[in-house]
């Protein structure tokens, strides 16, 4: 009787994982069924759902032109990603290597006939392995990836939510790749990404999420390399600030974007004790600064955070020459309204930014501070 009730329950969650596929719900809906499916469950299924999976492509191979076995490898390419985001890292570790080797298959066929819809779920599922992987990701199997991911990078014009997965996945490598080996590899990223910056439209490049990979690109440097992207990376974060729209939600996330990209570059130039290298930009920032806590959109409280960080930043590095930012009303009350905001992680970036500002106020200025205040106040 246990034995039947224990199968009864497997089938009841396969069931409720192929309703979350194929019926159109809203992410609440799909979300709240999941958590209706315990973990030992997701356990129990993961060896069904490869097995299935495996044998569904080997028929694919076979028939690439039977349009059931496609849905059905899709529908089992989901259901996995599913299984896998579920269990979380550390119970992936006995399926990691086959789920690899499945998704490797199945990207590799589904990039030699350029299927991009199918690449596209087959990037997503391998952003969700890597999540959960516990090791760095060797060499060898990321080279079996290497190809298809820079396919992805360059068909922008043909698919954003493609090219965006991929970027995505550029910011998974750099956490499971060796840094030496990661660094080697930022070549051919960072020219994709320019030429990206080149061709399209701002709005795009924000849809793109490109400013806060830039942030990750930065930080993910070995030391002494960052320096080398540099003067483009400051040029593709300075095009962006001049991007306006009317819908202050959008706002919102260009302007985290865009502090998110000028923290990654500025820590990282610190870290690499060069910091000096960025000293003739930090007019362009600070005015930037000045217009966005000037202006009448009402962001969101992670963009308010976001640039209220960012001022820290410039606090703690640059020192002085933050000065005719920090005696700005505005700025000021930006700070004290993350202090009420009742996250306990705002509140740390207020404290930690009033710090900041209060051993800024106590220094004195030079010509230079002067010359940005004029600057600053010009924009005001």
């Amino acid at each position: 009787k246990k034995r039947k009730t224990q199968k009864m329950d497997d089938w009841r969650a396969l069931h409720i994982l192929a309703d979350i596929y194929h019926k159109n719900w809203n992410m609440e809906k799909r979300e709240n069924l999941i958590k209706e499916i315990g973990a030992v469950h997701f356990a129990q299924l993961m060896p069904k759902l490869i097995l299935h999976w495996d044998s569904t492509f080997q028929h694919h191979i076979f028939y690439p032109g039977d349009h059931t076995t496609k849905t059905e490898l899709k529908m089992y390419g989901i259901l996995l990603t599913t299984c896998v985001q579920k269990l979380g890292r550390g119970n992936c570790n006995s399926f990691i290597d086959k789920l690899l080797e499945c998704n490797m298959f199945w990207l590799r066929q589904s990039s030699d006939l350029s299927d991009l819809s199918s690449i596209e779920d087959g990037l997503i599922m391998l952003s969700c392995l890597l999540q959960v992987l516990e090791t760095n990701l060797s060499i060898e199997w990321y080279n079996q990836f290497h190809n298809t991911v820079m396919k992805a990078l360059k068909s922008y014009r043909e698919s954003i939510s493609l090219t965006k997965a991929a970027i995505g996945l550029l910011s998974d490598f750099s956490k499971v790749l060796p840094l030496k080996v990661y660094t080697d590899l930022t070549t051919c990223y960072f020219e994709a990404l320019f030429h990206m910056t080149r061709d399209l439209e701002l709005a795009q490049l924000f849809e793109l999420n490109v400013y806060s990979y830039l942030c990750d690109f930065a930080l993910s440097q070995e030391s002494g390399h960052f320096i080398r992207y540099l003067l483009c990376s400051i040029e593709i974060v300075q095009n962006a600030t001049a991007y306006r729209d009317d819908d202050e939600y959008k706002m919102s996330n260009i302007t985290e974007n865009i502090c998110d990209a000028y923290i990654g570059i500025i820590q990282t130039l610190k870290t690499d004790k060069v910091e000096h290298f960025f000293e003739k930009y930090i007019d362009h920032l600070l005015q930037y600064l000045s217009s966005f806590f000037n202006s009448d959109y009402r962001v969101q409280d992670y963009a308010l955070a976001k640039a209220v960080g960012l001022v820290g930043d410039i606090c703690s590095i640059y020192g002085v020459i933050a000065k005719p930012l920090i005696v700005q009303n505005r700025v000021k009350k930006a700070v004290d309204l993350l202090a009420i905001s009742g996250d306990p992680q705002f509140m740390s970036t207020s404290l930690w930014v009033q710090q900041q500002i209060e051993v800024v106020e106590k220094m004195q200025e030079d010509g230079v501070v002067k010359h940005i205040t004029y600057q600053v106040q010009k924009i005001l």
